[in-house]
């Protein structure tokens, strides 16, 4: 009986010549060899502005602006840079003061502005990665009697 179980299985089982073959154990992927990664075309992200009291003041009165970021490609080193995320708070603060040469001593230093970013703080020291379409708002420190 035994037999012809495995005589069953013989002509069950495909022959060598028609087994799918396995790749060779040793890659061919060069490790030394660095990868290649495609450079992508930057991009524009839109922002819109939206000035409050001193700060609305500083831009020459207006309300609102819209600000274009660009959006560089990636590096994928993943050196902590932020060269892989793409815009940010920290850029926008920059932009705004090279725009806006009245409104750089405020938007340079965190504790003179605070940035809302879709109606949401950003808190002091963090930055936030900004897409296409985000409202932020710079909001100055508020005093009153």
């Amino acid at each position: 009986e035994k037999n012809r179980e495995i005589s069953e299985l013989r002509s069950v089982r495909p022959r060598t010549s028609e087994r799918r073959r396995r790749p060779p154990a040793s890659s061919s992927f060069d490790k030394t060899r660095p990868l290649i990664r495609p450079i992508m075309p930057s991009s524009v992200v839109s922002v819109r502005i939206l000035f409050f009291a001193s700060a609305r003041e500083a831009a020459g009165g207006i309300a609102s602006a819209s600000v274009e970021l660009e959006d560089p490609p990636p590096d994928g080193d993943g050196d902590g840079d932020g060269s892989d995320r793409g815009p940010d708070t920290k850029a926008l603060r920059a932009k705004l003061a090279a725009l806006y040469p009245k409104l750089a001593s405020l938007v340079e230093d965190e504790e003179n502005i605070t940035l809302a970013l879709n109606e949401e703080y950003v808190p002091m020291g963090e930055v936030r990665r900004l897409r296409e379409g985000d409202t932020v708002a710079l909001i100055p420190p508020i005093s009153g009697g």
